[in-house]
């Protein structure tokens, strides 16, 4: 078995695993482990969870099952609205301001990851390629690689969730740096993509396909936008 990883790992380090999908919630997370897999998860997300009162817990969620209901109600026509897309935003923002700072500073923020997955996938069909890299960073900011941009560096250097759903991100930031014209910052978002489909499928095989973006016509704006909602699963 080959084993890789997008950095360095000290000796020592936890190695931890995603049990659940993004958007589950760390009150249903809490109930769960111990449900289905006999333990009580003790990793930097849950413990750093804690602090944050079970009230708080419940707003997010529920405005996260909203965001979920407006996110389909703009998919069930040909092609969301900007007017629906501006509604959406606006409650995602919401939702990122019922984050408290002090407790999630350096945490991942995962019921946001799926409305700014939506955001990204809308904002491409609109073809506003820095609302584009915006929200996709944003999915790369809220698995945990906390401030992925330095002084116009990506950095991914924090204990990050290395998904499909990161290097999809990743890549949808590189098409929208390359349409603004920041080739430097494309190149950068296409290097880390290509280590993370490395990671994640174990070879380099097919990832020029994968980075192979095709432009996007009409029917294929509603496929996009459903698949986007589709994925998002349940706010436990």
């Amino acid at each position: 078995m080959i084993v890789r990883a997008i950095s360095p790992i000290p000796k020592g380090t936890e190695v931890t695993h995603q049990y659940a999908t993004p958007d589950a919630s760390f009150t249903f997370r809490r109930d769960l482990f111990p449900a289905n897999w006999e333990f009580s998860c003790s990793c930097r997300l849950c413990d750093g969870e804690k602090a944050s009162p079970d009230a708080m817990h419940i707003k997010r969620r529920d405005l996260a099952n909203k965001i979920k209901s407006e996110a389909l109600k703009a998919a069930s026509s040909s092609r969301a609205s900007s007017a629906s897309i501006k509604h959406v935003e606006r409650l995602t923002k919401k939702l990122e301001d019922l984050y408290e700072p002090k407790i999630y500073s350096n945490l991942p923020r995962l019921l946001l990851v799926h409305p700014n997955i939506w955001l990204t996938e809308a904002y491409r069909t609109l073809k506003n390629p820095s609302k584009m890299a915006k929200y996709a960073l944003e999915v790369v900011r809220n698995f945990g690689f906390i401030d992925p941009i330095r002084n116009g560096k990506l950095v991914l250097e924090s204990e990050g969730v290395a998904n499909s759903e990161t290097c999809n991100a990743l890549k949808y930031a590189m098409e929208g740096f390359e349409q603004m014209g920041k080739m430097d910052m494309a190149a950068q978002c296409e290097g880390a993509a290509r280590t993370m489909y490395a990671v994640l499928t174990g070879c380099s095989v097919g990832v020029d396909e994968y980075l192979n973006f095709e432009r996007v016509d009409v029917g294929a704006q509603v496929g996009e936008m459903v698949s986007a909602i589709e994925s998002l699963g349940f706010y436990g």
